[in-house]
């Protein structure tokens, strides 16, 4: 899974368009959009204003359960309950859609029809339409029904306004099951940056009061100027023109913001200055000037609180990669054979011969450690040193030729120290656990998997990427 590294670089705030420009006559707007989270909020726009159900029909089977008088709350409440019940046994597979469509075949229920928008009452339409393929939907009552569908598959056709290059985003857009995931999937994932969006005057007005609540304020007292007002805020009509004047500000600013590279730490202490504000003392300014209106301290607070969210969203995504490698190279991943030993380095050949006797007659690590706790030799070094590992048998850390099974044994090591050692017993060659691959995961591999990050960063998004990116990369890869 490929780690999101464009969060690294000062796109903080919810959306940002490059231009946004608009034809007074209303007939259409030309929308570039230069944010994944802004096309997103286009699409789920679109999507709750019908635009999916025109374009993309159903194959539903639906149930519908007889309900004498919708008045009579008893009978509803039966009705539900066992809408309720045979839904969920629907779901989990104790009963198919097919058998309960011909039990209740005389009420209307059908099988497999194919549907499109204004079918059915928008109760039941809102259900069939918010309810992904191979699930089933919640009851819903009718006049002389409880019906509830279970959705077989969707017919997707592409938006006409995404652009043919999308292949990307095409194909994660037929493939969504549901509106939901083709939010979070164009949310969190990177795809082409810039989209291009031709709509009608209706649609658009919609989208712009979406995109309007995600980049500025709405605590903020704004005068209208000219054109239709699309927006309410206070007192005050916020027009379409505000909103251009907006996108085209906080664009302007993020921009400036993503070219002077900054760094994580640097983006989040000099949000306030840098990003947003032409004139700002957090120490003596309750409120942040910005054309003419206002930004609170407690509008920066909430950015910068979102931003966190992300990364923290950017660690998991880190970790998911971490365990995707793990998995990919899980047939290597593989411990030798090892001795479980507890070491003692002793400070001359004298308290190693006594402590190997003391091994020798069952003494625990807890017996020796205390006989010699705390006493030290002429230099003032601890007379004895002792720690437990699990060490590989063809290690440098045995003298060559020595012979590894469970006992105890007496050498210098690598440094000359004089060295007792209880071998407890061999472990096998065995497969690493998820936690200890994790930890043998090797700088050559970080290293390697940060370098084709950047060099993918550096081809799609024009990002020169410095030294000091590189070293911020490595440790978060790390973590």
């Amino acid at each position: 899974m490929r780690v999101n590294i464009s969060l690294l670089f000062g796109v903080f705030v919810g959306s940002a368009l490059n231009m946004v420009s608009a034809q007074n006559t209303g007939e259409e707007f030309f929308v570039k959009i230069d944010n994944e989270a802004f096309y997103a909020s286009v699409l789920e726009s679109l999507l709750r204003t019908g635009f999916d159900r025109d374009q993309n029909p159903r194959k539903v089977s639906a149930v519908y359960l007889p309900l004498k008088d919708k008045y009579d709350s008893q009978a509803v409440l039966e009705a539900k309950r066992l809408a309720a019940q045979l839904s969920e046994k629907v779901y989990t597979g104790k009963i198919s859609m097919e058998e309960l469509v011909s039990k209740y075949a005389d009420n209307g229920s059908f099988s497999g029809r194919w549907i499109s928008a204004f079918e059915f009452p928008s109760t039941l339409e809102d259900q069939i339409f918010s309810t992904g393929a191979g699930f089933v939907s919640s009851p819903v009552i009718l006049d002389n029904a409880v019906a509830f569908v279970k959705v077989d598959s969707i017919s997707r056709k592409v938006p006409k306004f995404f652009n043919k290059n999308d292949q990307d985003l095409i194909q994660r857009y037929n493939n969504a099951p549901d509106a939901k995931d083709r939010f979070d999937n164009l949310m969190y994932e990177n795809s082409s940056r810039l989209k291009y969006l031709k709509q009608n005057t209706i649609a658009l007005n919609k989208v712009l009061k979406s995109a309007g609540k995600m980049i500025f304020d709405p605590s903020r007292t704004l005068t209208a100027v000219g054109n239709e007002p699309i927006y309410t805020v206070g007192a005050q009509n916020y027009t379409q023109q505000d909103l251009v004047n907006d996108i085209n500000q906080v664009s302007k600013t993020l921009q400036n913001a993503t070219n002077s590279r900054l760094l994580l730490d640097e983006v989040l202490e000099k949000a306030k200055a840098k990003v947003y504000l032409n004139d700002y003392n957090a120490s003596k300014q309750e409120y942040l000037k910005q054309g003419e209106g206002t930004y609170t301290q407690s509008y920066i607070d909430q950015t910068i609180n979102q931003y966190k969210k992300h990364l923290r969203e950017q660690s998991i995504s880190d970790q998911q990669a971490k365990l995707a490698y793990i998995e990919e190279n899980k047939d290597k991943l593989w411990w030798k054979e090892r001795a479980e030993v507890d070491v003692y380095l002793c400070s001359d050949d004298k308290i190693s011969t006594e402590i190997a006797q003391k091994l020798a007659n069952y003494a625990t690590v807890n017996d020796i450690l205390t006989q010699y706790n705390g006493k030290t030799d002429a230099n003032g070094q601890p007379l004895v040193k002792s720690y437990s590992q699990k060490i590989e048998t063809k290690s440098d850390f045995f003298p060559y030729g020595m012979t590894i099974k469970p006992g105890v044994k007496i050498f210098k090591d690598a440094q000359g120290n004089s060295t007792v050692v209880l071998i407890k017993k061999i472990t096998p060659p065995q497969a690493m656990t998820t936690e200890e691959s994790l930890a043998a995961i090797s700088e050559d591999y970080i290293e390697k998997y940060v370098a084709s990050e950047i060099q993918k960063l550096s081809s799609t998004q024009k990002v020169e990427v410095n030294q000091e990116v590189k070293d911020l990369l490595l440790e978060k890869f790390k973590k």
